[in-house]
């Protein structure tokens, strides 16, 4: 017998007995689902403050002590400065006077109405005691609202009783020694040089700019192309307590002329002020939902930079060309190529694409 003989007997054996038990062989499967899926994206974002705001106070003010320099980052209710001034002083005092005069028209009210039981009165002398009466209290309420007036824009958010208690302890004057410090209204950043001690500020002149961070702008910067996946869906940044949501600033998005990047621009609340202005931050973006399949991770294989995914029909194994994205949570989900209920090889899916036999799987580019 030939060489040649011997290479056809060799072939013939291997036609008629090797194909035969690979196409026998059975792989694991699995089920494509369908389900919905949301692509998520991420991108750094720069965080700037949504506004500046300058403190004035309605009275002129001399400071006596200055507890904050340019650039610092103050919290909601943090004294600035102290101060000495004889306009609120003067408030202070007309206040504590008019709730004296009125505590004591309560008093002669009291006598007036035990008079009247008494027949000792006429209703005329009740009537003009009245009036007093109701002057005092008007008297009484406008001082007050001007002192709390004065107090909120110190940001001292006090209550009238406990005004009363202070007064019922100390002089007005040593009540408004007191009460005589400027505290920040809200979380932000000081912006200006302050006033040093022994400086006069005039009344509605500015006393201290600050960098208002309720709320902030947070601007990314993205490629043409992946502006498109931030057009639609939801934006967000992962807190380490919550997610805090990011609101769109309506119009297009600007170009940045020196790298021809998309620049978006959100708004956002700042819970807690754990943004701060300047602050670079990791930004998530989710897209609508969509329908796509489910497989397994582990059933979704490449060649040639292409996706693809075994699918079992009757005993054949048909290698299908798939368009699928990232995975997540064990899963890879399917965009295009695949329906719900075709069965998946999820195991040695990649050693049988790559079996060079070409009768068992033949690829159609």
């Amino acid at each position: 017998m030939n060489a040649m003989n011997t290479y056809k007997i060799f072939i013939l054996t291997l036609l008629f007995f090797l194909p035969g038990r690979l196409y026998a062989e059975t792989y694991p499967v699995a089920t494509a689902r369908q389900g919905v899926w949301q692509q998520e994206v991420t991108a750094f974002g720069r965080v700037s403050a949504l506004a500046e705001t300058a403190l004035t106070l309605p009275f002129a003010i001399k400071v006596t002590e200055t507890k904050i320099q340019p650039g610092d980052t103050v919290v909601d209710g943090q004294v600035l400065l102290r101060f000495q001034s004889p306009a609120f002083i003067k408030n202070i005092s007309e206040y504590a006077t008019s709730r004296r005069l009125f505590l004591l028209g309560k008093k002669q009210q009291k006598i007036l109405r035990q008079g009247i039981r008494e027949h000792t009165l006429t209703r005329r002398d009740v009537l003009n005691g009245s009036k007093q009466s109701l002057k005092s209290e008007a008297e009484l309420e406008r001082s007050w609202n001007q002192v709390h007036t004065d107090l909120m824009l110190l940001g001292k958010d006090i209550k009238r009783k406990e005004l009363d208690v202070l007064l019922n302890d100390k002089t007005p004057s040593a009540v408004a020694k007191t009460l005589s410090v400027l505290r920040a209204p809200f979380s932000g950043t000081i912006l200006n040089t302050p006033p040093t001690a022994g400086q006069w500020i005039q009344a509605n002149s500015p006393v201290l700019s600050l960098e208002d961070l309720h709320k902030v702008y947070v601007t990314i910067a993205l490629s043409e192309k992946m502006a498109g996946k931030w057009t639609s869906g939801q934006t967000f940044i992962q807190d380490k307590k919550t997610d805090i949501q990011l609101h769109p600033v309506p119009g297009t998005a600007r170009i940045d002329a020196a790298n021809g990047l998309r620049l978006f621009v959100f708004t956002a609340d700042n819970p807690n002020n754990s943004l701060g202005d300047g602050q670079w931050i990791r930004v998530m973006h989710s897209s609508p939902e969509k329908q796509v399949i489910w497989v397994p991770t582990s059933a979704v294989v490449s060649r040639n930079n292409q996706s693809w995914c075994i699918v079992k029909n009757n005993k054949n194994y048909i290698p299908i060309r798939i368009e699928a994205v990232a995975e997540k949570d064990g899963k890879i989900p399917v965009l295009s190529g695949l329906k719900a209920g075709q069965q998946v090889v999820c195991e040695n899916a990649y050693e049988l694409l790559y079996r060079d036999l070409k009768e068992l799987i033949k690829f159609v580019d």
